[in-house]
């Protein structure tokens, strides 16, 4: 079978095999991108590829909702084998249309597209705005469609990871909630630098609420974020001050100390003293703060 694939900016039609459908190629007239589609244009959606179900694509979704059917209605457990079979069927239903590994959208309309059909389709179009410069007329539109697919319980943990990375690089304050509620899985560098460069008050909070995490480790790199965010200009000391004195988690407590020891101003103090009043040992610790504190903001 050969495929017709013209340029988008010359306009000049070539002719490929079957096999170089799904890849994005240079044009030979002006080296412009193109891509390879087995797809039928759509004028009326600017050019978008939708995906054109064959007639054994159908058979299959066929197949899969009666499966559905047999698992939900009959045994317990079945949860976690429909989401395999769905991702399954997923996967084959991109190659069926064409998509081949690594293949791209063509613009940002067309990722957006990417992300609302989930498995191969998002974690692709997920991929690829990583890589793109944010567009800011485009900002609000892709952030949107990247927490909803972050949203999705049916995604596999590697595409939510994809899709993670980028809602990061495209967030704009409206995602935040989004970002922190993604910290309680894991301190992910690209959040945290996403929280660090929208400023706003609830990214601090929420890491320091994360200093309570069972895991010790979490705990640790959620310390080490704050001290990041404070460095990058971020004000982080009302929000582990604030959780300082609210929680019960003794080595949270402590870590929290130790915190305002190196970014604490004398606004801290009267927190740092309610808790070494509150529990006697934490006297040492909180004392060494304060007295940190003092020495680097002498009194006028």
């Amino acid at each position: 079978m050969t495929i017709k694939a013209t340029c988008p900016e010359c306009q000049t039609t070539f002719n490929f095999d079957d096999d170089w459908a799904g890849r994005r190629v240079r044009c030979d007239h002006c080296d412009a991108n193109m891509f390879v589609s087995r797809w039928n244009d759509d004028p009326e959606r600017d050019g978008l590829r939708q995906p054109q179900r064959s007639g054994s694509s159908l058979t299959l979704w066929i197949l899969l909702g009666v499966v559905l059917l047999v698992v939900v209605g009959g045994v317990g457990g079945g949860g976690l084998f429909a989401w395999w079979i769905m991702t399954a069927v997923n996967n084959i239903q991109a190659n069926l249309n064409g998509l081949q590994p690594g293949a791209q959208p063509l613009n940002i309309d067309e990722a957006v597209a990417w992300l609302q059909l989930g498995g191969v389709w998002r974690e692709n179009a997920a991929d690829w705005l990583t890589t793109i410069p944010v567009d800011p007329k485009a900002q609000a539109k892709v952030a949107a469609a990247l927490e909803n697919a972050l949203d999705d319980p049916n995604e596999d943990a590697e595409t939510r990871d994809v899709v993670l990375t980028a809602l990061a690089r495209w967030a704009t304050r409206d995602n935040v909630p989004a970002l922190t509620k993604s910290l309680e899985d894991g301190i992910n560098d690209e959040v945290v630098d996403a929280l660090i460069r929208l400023g706003d008050e609830r990214g601090p909070k929420a890491l320091a609420e994360q200093l309570a995490s069972v895991d010790a480790e979490h705990g640790k790199r959620a310390s080490q974020a704050l001290r990041d965010m404070n460095d990058q200009g971020v004000p982080v000391e009302d929000a582990v001050g604030d959780f300082l004195v609210t929680t019960k988690d003794v080595q949270a407590k402590r870590e929290a100390i130790h915190l305002l020891e190196q970014v604490g101003t004398r606004k801290s103090v009267p927190k740092l003293e309610k808790v070494i009043r509150e529990d006697k040992d934490l006297q040492e610790v909180g004392q060494d703060a304060i007295r940190a504190i003092k020495d680097r903001e002498p009194a006028k």
